[in-house]
Order: structure tokens, then C-alpha cells, then sequence
């Protein structure tokens, strides 16, 4: 379920609220870390990544993005109904439709249109479908407004 007016997503069978206050603390005693598949630290920044994950229908691999113990951001990236094929443009253009389709059914059709992709802008933060073409890699970023 995603609540669009706070900001906060519920996975699964209460695996995990997602929201501008999670912390690392929270994501690694819930259910949905017993999923994670990778973590890493780069010059402070604490990324977690989990399986694929059914999130209103969709399979999505998450990543979770802390700074000092805080959620910056999380990454949807769509795996599932499409050839998976690293570094292949085309596949990349392909999933950014599918995360595109997915974000209009789930917050509607008001958002702005970039070269890059599109964006929702909240009171509580933004939710962006991008592509970038020299990875080449497609996404969903969900990003929080400073506390």
C-alpha cells in the first residue's frame, strides 16, 4: 500500500513501513532485511539492497540509501516480465516505461516531464522515473525532504 499524501509505503504482510523516518537501526531488525541481498558503505552513505520484492504487483529490487544512521532515499528497479540483459539500452528504455506505467496507475498523471524521465513533487518529497543512458540504467527514486 502507498500512502501518497505522507510519503509511506507498506511492504508486504508488514515486512517493513517505509517512510521519511526510517532508520538504519529499523531496517536492520525488520523482516524485509532478512531479504536484503547486498550492503555496502561508500564515503559514509550505507546502501542496502534486497531481493525482488512484490509491491503492488510489480516485482521491484529495493535499495535503501542512509546517511548517519538516516534514510535518504530508496531506488525501485523493476525485474520480472522483461529480458534481463545488463548494460542493454533498449531493456533500460523498456523498464523505465514499466516504471513509469506503474507510478501513473499509483499516483495519477500530474507529474513533469524531463529528457530524463518524470517527476512527483509532494509536501513530503519527490518520487522520480529516470533513465540514464550512459550507465545505461532505469529507476524509481523516492527521496525525502530533510528533517
Amino acid at each position: 500500500m502507498i500512502n501518497i499524501n505522507i510519503g509511506e509505503i507498506i511492504i508486504g504482510n508488514n515486512l517493513i513501513i517505509i517512510n521519511k523516518n526510517l532508520n538504519e537501526k529499523t531496517l536492520l531488525s525488520s523482516k524485509l532485511y532478512d531479504k536484503a541481498e547486498s550492503n555496502y558503505e561508500i564515503n559514509g552513505w550505507k546502501y542496502y539492497t534486497t531481493e525482488v520484492i512484490d509491491i503492488l504487483g510489480t516485482g521491484f529490487m529495493m535499495t535503501f540509501v542512509f546517511k548517519k544512521s538516516k534514510l535518504n532515499n530508496v531506488s525501485l528497479k523493476h525485474f520480472g516480465t522483461i529480458e534481463e540483459r545488463p548494460f542493454d539500452i533498449e531493456n533500460e528504455k523498456k523498464r523505465q516505461e514499466i516504471h513509469n506505467e506503474w507510478l501513473q496507475k499509483i499516483l495519477g498523471k500530474s507529474y513533469e516531464t524531463y529528457v530524463w524521465g518524470i517527476k512527483y513533487k509532494f509536501e513530503w518529497g519527490e518520487v522520480t522515473s529516470s533513465f540514464d543512458p550512459r550507465t545505461p540504467q532505469s529507476e524509481i527514486y523516492i527521496s525525502y525532504k530533510k528533517r
